[in-house]
This record gives structure tokens, sequence and C-alpha cells, in this order.
């Protein structure tokens, strides 16, 4: 059976990105792997093309751009606000949630949840990145297709 629109499909990949290092992202085992429905909008639409048409046992590499993924990164998400906003009732930062390099959630006024690295601490602010993680990369699968149903 073919990849093809609402189909289950499962996949064993690694994922890296295409630097000098090579680094690491993240993996799916034939053990545990991805498990997605095709076409329904659950994945990247440039992985999902290239994968169309593929069966079980099919290997694949995927090189993605930024533009195909999660795109170039934004200067305009990375925000300034004020560090009282983050801050106890007693004027403290909590530092075991506060502090560079954590990713934290914050809710707008709507309701609507975003994720924030923590950039910099400053005096009287705090700098957040809401760029995707993995904004601006190359990514580069390799897999294989484990099964179609």
């Amino acid at each position: 059976m073919h990849i093809q629109n609402n189909k289950k499909v499962s996949l064993a990949y690694t994922l890296t990105l295409q630097d000098e290092q090579g680094e690491f992202i993240e993996e799916a085992t034939q053990d545990e792997p991805l498990i997605f429905t095709f076409g329904n909008g659950e994945m990247l639409t440039a992985f999902e093309a290239q994968l169309a048409d593929k069966k079980k046992g099919d290997t694949f590499k995927i090189v993605l751009t930024p533009a195909e993924a999660y795109g170039e990164k934004d200067e305009e998400y990375v925000m300034n606000m004020p560090k009282g906003d983050f801050v106890d009732e007693d004027g403290e930062l909590d530092e075991e949630e506060i502090y560079v390099g954590n990713v934290i959630e914050l809710q707008d006024e709507q309701g609507n949840m975003y994720q924030g690295e923590i950039l910099e601490i400053k005096e009287e602010s705090i700098i957040l990145d809401f760029n995707h993680p993995l904004a601006g990369e190359v990514l580069c699968f390799n897999g294989v297709v484990v099964d179609v149903a």
C-alpha cells in the first residue's frame, strides 16, 4: 500500500540539522515510530510531499529549507518584556523557572499560549524569543517507512 491521503503512516527516522556539526534533534525508532494520518495537516507540507507514494520498507532522505519548515528567524518575535510580569507576590523571580535558556509558556489576553526562550535577564526586563526553536534551520530527515495502513 502506498502513502496517500487519509492513510495512517508510521516512520522511523533521525532528524539532524544541516550544519557543521550535524546536530542531532530527535529520533523515532522502529519500536516507537512517528505515526500520523497523511494529508491531514499534522506534518509539514513539504515533508509530506516528499513521502507521497512511498510504501512500507522504502527509505527516505528529506532535506527541508527554513522556508519549507519553520521559516527564518524573525527579530519581531524577540521581545523585551517588563521583569515585573515574571515576579511572584513577594516581587521575586522564580529562579527554578526564570533563567537564561529556559523555555516558558505565556498566555495572551485572548487565551492563546506561546512558548518563549529566555535569552537575557536584565535589570528591568526579560528578553524572550518566540520564534520556533527550529526556525532558520535546514532540517535533514533520514529514515524508513515502517507501515502504511
